[in-house]
């Protein structure tokens, strides 16, 4: 994690304490995530929570405020082995747009013609602001990425907050994040019509 945490501080996708990335825990049941209020600087492993299913968690400090949507997502999705949550800049800034376009459940996509749009099934959904750390936002962003454990979009963003980047593990899920910051980085170069 520690690799991850110093690539997400390098890249400027999160900022002080901001954010947060959890691992599948592959030695027993539950996850790893990353602590509350612990700034970017400072963690280190020791730093690491371990939340159980049952909601609790055991560690030296308290478990990330957005640890309930990456309890539902890993309810929901047994193939994701890691989530990676930050607020890059460039799609934070693009999801105050509007977008015309959507996908079957109504969820507004931001798409454009470019190939690395395959990787995310078409489109990134944006899903409207919801309060952090709610069971409202785990829910629709769990529900957003796929339903009956398949993930139709391996990445969202979440309307004037951040993204949520998931894989099979770290590697994966990290890269996804760089490659929305990309296509969003992109996206605002492109003079807008009335919407995108």
């Amino acid at each position: 994690m520690d690799l991850a945490v110093d690539y997400l501080v390098e890249r400027n996708f999160v900022v002080r304490s901001q954010g947060n990335l959890s691992l599948r825990n592959v030695i027993g049941e539950g996850y790893l995530i990353t602590p509350a209020d612990v700034p970017w600087h400072r963690f280190d492993s020791k730093s690491v929570v371990l939340m159980h299913p049952d909601g609790c968690f055991s560690g030296q400090r308290t478990q990330s405020s957005e640890w309930r949507m990456h309890d539902f997502i890993y309810r929901d999705h047994p193939d994701i082995g890691a989530i990676v949550h930050a607020h890059p800049a460039n799609a934070v800034a693009l999801s105050h747009r509007t977008f015309r376009h959507t996908d079957p459940l109504g969820i507004p996509l931001m798409n454009f013609p470019y190939e690395d749009f395959v990787h995310f099934g078409g489109g990134i959904p944006i899903l409207p602001p919801l309060p952090s750390g709610t069971e409202e936002l785990a829910e629709h962003v769990s529900r957003a990425l796929g339903v009956g454990g398949s993930i139709k979009y391996p990445a969202l963003i979440l309307a004037q907050h951040g993204v949520v980047a998931v894989g099979r593990d770290l590697e994966q899920a990290l890269t996804t994040m760089d490659l929305v910051e990309h296509l969003c980085e992109i996206r605002l170069k492109i003079p807008p019509a009335d919407t995108y």
